[in-house]
């Protein structure tokens, strides 16, 4: 078994690391915020690790845990010069041992290259998704977005939001989902029938892209409604969308507005899969950080 440099440091991730964090994320292209590692930071249950050479950030791992029944590991990234050296495998023992101690379960997206590694670390395919993007949008889809029940989201709505996405997701994510409408509140949107809420969508601004998700509807058609309503002022702008691979109208419609496939996601669990929500309802997910 490889062992790990005695030279390596593996400390909790802390304040002072946001801007090494962010440095490693943008050499590997991703699209998180300062925002978003502040939510990774904030909870008190969660789990965050960093690696580091001397002074340098060089590894870094994210646990969130969500009402102690489902934690998501992301952010699992290494230095380029510094792969092969066993940082991922001890970022992740680290991690999972940290989550164990109160999570019944854990869940991760992983990427083409993380499959394999998770693989052996004990955890198991669910589903692909599709990372879907466009680099400038220049049209929307034909859809009817007339229909009644779809408005934009107020703050009176978060309640009803958290509910529903606790059903679909598989576990509550109320701090995590009241602070991305709090961020973009012109691109959350809802359809409500006789006061239930049946379905929303919330956007996000990335360093590269504006994400659209989670999207959770009880209809594809309100789907692809909510979606083109949050697509609606993002002209030029470019934007990603991370749909499962069996949603094939969503994935159709996106096709015919310019979006193309970038790479896929495969959802992951660790030994169980015990709370698998309702992803039959799940046309884009908040994104592989987060769920």
């Amino acid at each position: 078994m490889k062992k790990y440099s005695s030279d390596f440091v593996y400390r909790p991730l802390g304040q002072n690391d946001i801007s090494g964090a962010m440095h490693l994320k943008d050499e590997a292209g991703w699209n998180q915020t300062v925002d978003d590692w502040q939510v990774f930071l904030a909870g008190e249950q969660n789990v965050n690790y960093a690696a580091v050479d001397g002074e340098r950030l060089v590894g870094t791992v994210t646990g969130i845990n969500y009402e102690n029944k489902v934690a998501w590991i992301g952010m699992m990234i290494v230095d380029e010069a510094y792969r092969g050296k066993g940082i991922s495998k001890k970022l992740m023992t680290l991690a999972i041992e940290g989550l164990r101690q109160n999570c019944a379960s854990i869940k991760l997206d992983a990427t083409p290259l993380g499959l394999p590694v998770y693989a052996k670390l004990g955890f198991h395919e669910e589903y692909t998704i599709l990372r879907m993007v466009n680099p400038c949008v220049d049209a929307l889809p034909s859809t009817d977005i007339d229909r009644g029940g779809i408005r934009p989201v107020t703050e009176n709505d978060s309640d009803g939001i958290i509910e529903l996405d606790r059903q679909i997701f598989g576990a509550g994510r109320s701090d995590l989902i009241s602070q991305m409408i709090n961020r973009l509140p012109e691109k959350s949107f809802l359809f409500e029938d006789k006061d239930r809420i049946t379905g929303f969508v919330i956007g996000r601004e990335g360093t590269r892209f504006v994400q659209i998700g989670p999207v959770t509807a009880l209809r594809e058609k309100d789907a692809e409604i909510l979606i083109t309503k949050a697509l609606g002022d993002l002209k030029g702008s470019a934007v990603l969308i991370d749909v499962p691979e069996d949603k094939a109208g969503i994935i159709s419609m996106l096709k015919t507005i310019g979006f193309e496939v970038q790479r896929p996601l495969y959802r992951m669990y660790l030994e169980k899969n015990l709370f698998p929500g309702k992803p039959e309802y799940q046309y884009a997910i908040c994104g592989p950080e987060f769920g």
